[in-house]
C-alpha cells in the first residue's frame, strides 16, 4: 500500500526533474546555437517560399511567351509529344553514360532478353525518372523564380522541347556506339561535354557568336531535317512492306511502326523549318508576335476557334496520309476518296452533282457551248471536204 501511495508523488518528482533538465538544456550555449540555426534556416525557407509565390503571381500576371512553332508544325506536332523530351531531358554525364551502357547491355543480353528487360525496368527507367523529378523541381524553384522579362516563362514541358536534339543524339549515336563496342567507342561519351560547350558558347551575346550560331542552325538544322525525313521514309517503307507480305504479324506491327515514325521523326522534323528560316533571316533572337485573328475568327469564341483548328489539323493530316499512300502505291484512289470525303463534308449535293451531272448547270451549259463550237468546226471541215471532192470530180469530167 505504501508503494502504491508513493507512486503519484514519485511521478510528480520525475516530471519536475525532467522539466528542470529541459530548462537547463535550453539554457545551455549549444542549445542556443542549434535553436538560432534552426530559426535562421526556417526564415530562409519561408523567404524562398514567399519569393516563389511572388514569382508565380508575377508569372501569372505577365502574358505568356509567344510560341515559335510554325503553322505546319502546329498542324502536325501535338503538344503531348513534349512528354518525350521532357522525360529524357538534356544530355548530362549520367544520362549519356546510361544510354551508352544500355547499348552495351542490349548487345551482351541478346541471347538472354530477360536480362536486357531487367536493365531497362530496374536501372534505366528509374534513373531517368529520378532525373526528371530533380529537373522539374529545379525549374519550378530556381529557373522560374529568377526569370525576368515582359513574358511569363514557358511551362516545364514546353521549356524541354529543345531536348529533342539530345534524345536523337543519344538514340542515333550513343546507343549504337555502346552496342557496337570495340576500342575507342567510349570516346562517344565526349559528345555530352561537347554539347555543353556549344550551348554555353551559343548562349553568349556578340556579333561573331551570333553569326556562328546562325550558320550552325542553318547547316545542322538542314542536316537534321534530312536525317529525320530519311529515317521516317525508311520506317514507313518497311511498314508498308510488312503490310504486303508480313501476314498477321505485319498487320499488327506495321501500324505501331507508322506511329513511331510519326511521333519520333515526322513530328519533330516539323519544328526545324521555322528555326532554319529565323536563323536565315537573322530573326532568331527576336520576339515572335502573337498571331492576329482574321475578321471572321475575331467574332468566334475560343471553343469555336479550337474546334476549327482541330478540323484544319485533321484535314491536313488526312491529306498528307492520302498523298503519301498515293506515292507509295502509285494509285489515285486515296486522293479520289479524300476528294469525295471533303465534298461530302462541305456539301453532299455537290458530290452528287459532280458524279451524276458532272458539274453545276453553268458548267454543263459551258461544256455544251464548247461542244457546239467543236461540232460546228467539224461540220465546216466536212463541208469543205465535200466541196473539194465535187471540184475534183468536175475537173475529171472536164478532162474526159
Amino acid at each position: 500500500m505504501r508503494v502504491i501511495a508513493r507512486a503519484p508523488h514519485a511521478c510528480v518528482f520525475l516530471t519536475h526533474t525532467r522539466a528542470l533538465r529541459g530548462a537547463r538544456a535550453r539554457a545551455s550555449p549549444a542549445h542556443r546555437v542549434v535553436s538560432a540555426s534552426f530559426q535562421r534556416h526556417r526564415s530562409v525557407f519561408a523567404s524562398s517560399s514567399s519569393l516563389a509565390a511572388d514569382a508565380s503571381d508575377g508569372a501569372e500576371a505577365r502574358p505568356e511567351m509567344p510560341d515559335t512553332i510554325a503553322p505546319i508544325a502546329d498542324a502536325l506536332y501535338p503538344r503531348a509529344l513534349d512528354a518525350v523530351p521532357m522525360f529524357f531531358g538534356r544530355l548530362n554525364p549520367l544520362a549519356a553514360t546510361l544510354v551508352f551502357y544500355t547499348g552495351a547491355m542490349l548487345r551482351e543480353s541478346r541471347d538472354v532478353p530477360i536480362v536486357g528487360a531487367q536493365w531497362l525496368a530496374f536501372v534505366f527507367l528509374p534513373m531517368f525518372a529520378l532525373m526528371y523529378v530533380v529537373r522539374k523541381w529545379w525549374y519550378a524553384n530556381r529557373t522560374v523564380v529568377k526569370h525576368e522579362g515582359k513574358y511569363a516563362p514557358f511551362t516545364f514541358s514546353r521549356a524541354c522541347r529543345s531536348a529533342w536534339l539530345d534524345f536523337h543524339l543519344g538514340y542515333m549515336l550513343l546507343l549504337p556506339a555502346g552496342a557496337l563496342g570495340g576500342e575507342g567507342s567510349s570516346f562517344w561519351l565526349l559528345l555530352c561535354p561537347l554539347l555543353y560547350a556549344v550551348r554555353w558558347i551559343g548562349g553568349h551575346k556578340g556579333k561573331v557568336i551570333r553569326m556562328v550560331r546562325r550558320a550552325t542552325v542553318v547547316i545542322f538544322g538542314a542536316l537534321a531535317l534530312a536525317t529525320l525525313l530519311t529515317s521516317a521514309s525508311t520506317t514507313l517503307m518497311k511498314a508498308i512492306g510488312a503490310l504486303r507480305g508480313g501476314g498477321l504479324i505485319g498487320f499488327v506491327l506495321a501500324p505501331a511502326a507508322m506511329l513511331m515514325a510519326y511521333g519520333f521523326y515526322i513530328a519533330p522534323a516539323t519544328l526545324l523549318p521555322r528555326a532554319i528560316i529565323r536563323a536565315w533571316t537573322n530573326t532568331l533572337d527576336d520576339d515572335v508576335e502573337v498571331e492576329k485573328l482574321s475578321p471572321e475568327d475575331a467574332n468566334k469564341t475560343p471553343e469555336e476557334l479550337a474546334k476549327d483548328k482541330k478540323k484544319k489539323r485533321t484535314s491536313f493530316i488526312i491529306g498528307v496520309v492520302a498523298f503519301g499512300a498515293t506515292l507509295a502505291t502509285g494509285s489515285d484512289i486515296p486522293l479520289f476518296i479524300l476528294f469525295a470525303l471533303q465534298l461530302i463534308r462541305v456539301d453532299p449535293g455537290e458530290l452528287m452533282n459532280a458524279l451524276i451531272d458532272k458539274g453545276s448547270p453553268e458548267r454543263a451549259e459551258f461544256e455544251q457551248k464548247v461542244a457546239d463550237k467543236f461540232s460546228g468546226v467539224f461540220k465546216k471541215s466536212e463541208s469543205d471536204d465535200k466541196e473539194k471532192k465535187e471540184d475534183a470530180r468536175s475537173e475529171d469530167a472536164d478532162k474526159t
